[in-house]
């Protein structure tokens, strides 16, 4: 009786750890992502909830993601004198809290189910979930051509 109680000690903390390093690493990130105006003041919580639910997703969803948030943040950026006149241009000063959600909650909520998948050791539903998520990052890539 003492080992299976010591055993379910054991797993939530771990747990527990992996909530606390997914928190405290997200919140870095956003901070990060505030200072070099690659979000808005009011995006903030959004990214934070997003970055954290993607963290809990594992690798399978932390590698796309920061791949297509570093590749949009420096498409938008490039060639903007360019994209002005054409009237194409995105906002630089940074993704605000709608474009937040609508880019990341789809994807940030299956990979938060694929890492539950992952914890309770259901492989199939893991891959389930990593690949819809990460099908989801990939669609967010996209890059549409020239205005008609």
């Amino acid at each position: 009786m003492h080992e299976q109680i010591m055993s379910i000690v054991n797993v939530a903390i771990m747990y527990s750890l992996i909530v606390i390093a997914a928190l405290i690493i997200s919140l870095a990130l956003t901070y990060a992502a505030l200072r070099i105006k690659v979000i808005t003041r009011d995006a903030v919580i959004p990214s934070a909830l997003v970055g954290f639910m993607i963290l809990l997703g594992g690798p399978s969803s932390i590698v796309p993601f920061i791949v297509f948030l570093g590749s949009s943040s420096a498409l938008t950026k490039i060639g903007v004198e360019r994209k002005e006149e054409l009237g194409t241009a995105e906002d630089v000063r940074g993704r605000n809290w709608k474009q937040v959600l609508a880019v990341g909650l789809i994807p940030s909520a299956l990979a938060l189910l694929a890492g539950m998948a992952y914890l309770s050791h259901d492989v199939s539903m893991y891959q389930l979930f990593s690949t819809a998520a990460v099908t989801g990052i990939a669609i967010q890539m996209q890059i549409p051509g020239p205005p008609s």
